[in-house]
């Protein structure tokens, strides 16, 4: 789904940044095939009629992060130090693929959200979302990535305003599948 056109004639335009893996073809190492591993949602614009799709007022940006044990600036593409789970299914250009088969996932978690309208040519925020996310490992296993809070700043010319924090918190339960 990348353009939606109402019964109105609004537009909404959704733009994809894909990510990209690699696997050995009928288990042959040597013999690695590129494919599209996950895909996010880069932005979406939105506001224009039918007929001016050059003119799009409106713009929702997303802020995508790796998924790394850090969460902080020493995260680097994975698989460097602090990777995210699922390291082991990541083949690197101008390595030996050891995958036999393709796998699905994201490296990267969301890390915030940015509303912003077009004032005369140049895009002006009117409010962003920060993704506050920890690992938790309550049972031992393998560390889940969890939600900790969120923090929405509203934006008024150069004033900023921030908001009380959303929190999260949980409780571990057994999951049905180990119980």
């Amino acid at each position: 789904l990348d353009r939606v056109l109402d019964p109105n004639g609004n537009i909404t335009r959704y733009y994809y940044v894909k990510e990209t893996n690699r696997y050995s073809k009928l288990g042959n190492s040597s013999w690695p095939i590129a494919y599209t591993s996950g895909g996010l949602l880069d932005r979406i614009e939105y506001g224009a009629q039918s007929g001016s799709e050059a003119s799009f007022g409106q713009q929702v940006v997303f802020d995508r992060q790796y998924r790394c044990t850090a969460l902080n600036s020493t995260c680097v593409n994975p698989p460097g130090p602090n990777s995210p789970q699922n390291t082991d299914l990541i083949c690197p250009i101008n390595t030996v693929c050891s995958e036999s088969a393709p796998s699905f996932f994201d490296t990267k978690r969301l890390a915030g959200v940015t509303t912003k309208a077009l004032k005369g040519a140049s895009w002006k925020t009117v409010d962003s979302y920060a993704f506050t996310h920890t690992w938790l490992n309550p049972t031992g296993s393998i560390p889940q990535l969890w939600l900790n809070k969120i923090q929405r700043t509203g934006v008024d010319g150069t004033a900023t305003k921030n908001q009380r924090p959303v929190l999260f918190d949980g409780t571990a339960y057994a999951n049905r599948a180990d119980s």
